[in-house]
């Protein structure tokens, strides 16, 4: 029975040498996190990652059974981590002598994490307006508590930014994304989380909703 290249036959599963092609394509540990994680969806759809991640899954298993490790920490977790998105050769080589993957841990030799340039299902939606539905309904209430405030109850330094507020999330909800953005950055500087004067409100609703348009919708 034929079947695609990449694919283990009767089992939608990557197969090894494929694998390990895609984790080579990642760069690790050199590249920046967020372009790994948008490069790879750009390469490769949702399912594609799926398959990837219970590989990725099952290497760092193997890496524990070496090691006769059965508990898990972060930093347990990032070191396995690492170790496969060094590549085969070097998985291997810890797979060989188990006391290198114990070493490489109690040292923090492994940078924080391979994982996360994996993307999930969620990562994709982020890339078209319906990943964005539940987020603009959280905006909604933002505004109608800026709307529904009390003067008299909120800081006055804070009463004096509403307007600004105002506007980035008029323009979320009319779902004009690159206007959004730029009242946003003109209001509260480059970055997202640091300079928002509304934490205690909404959370970090909107600067993180910022950042994702900037990163998955508009790249």
């Amino acid at each position: 029975m034929s079947h695609r290249p990449g694919y283990t036959a009767g089992m939608n599963e990557l197969n090894e040498d494929r694998f390990w092609a895609m984790v080579d394509e990642v760069g690790w540990p050199e590249i920046e996190i967020d372009e790994a994680k948008l490069a790879l969806m750009k390469r490769y759809d949702s399912k594609t990652m799926e398959r990837f991640y219970r590989v990725f899954d099952r290497k760092k298993a193997q890496l524990a059974i070496a090691a006769a490790v059965d508990w898990c920490c972060d930093s347990w977790d990032d070191t396995r981590a690492h170790i496969v998105g060094l590549g085969r050769a070097e998985f291997e080589r810890h797979m060989n002598n188990p006391s290198l993957i114990l070493e490489r841990e109690a040292s923090c030799d492994y940078r924080e994490s391979f994982a996360y340039c994996i993307p999930f299902p969620e990562d994709y939606r982020l890339m078209s307006d319906d990943g964005y539905v539940k987020r603009l309904q959280d905006v909604r209430r933002f505004v109608k508590m800026l709307n529904e405030a009390d003067p008299d109850d909120v800081p006055p330094r804070l009463y004096r930014r509403f307007d600004e507020a105002w506007q980035v999330a008029a323009h979320l909800l009319a779902r004009d994304w690159p206007a959004a953005v730029t009242a946003y950055h003109a209001a509260y500087g480059d970055g997202y989380a640091d300079d928002w004067p509304f934490a205690d409100w909404c959370g970090y609703l909107i600067p993180n909703m910022i950042r994702d348009l900037e990163r998955y919708r508009l790249e």
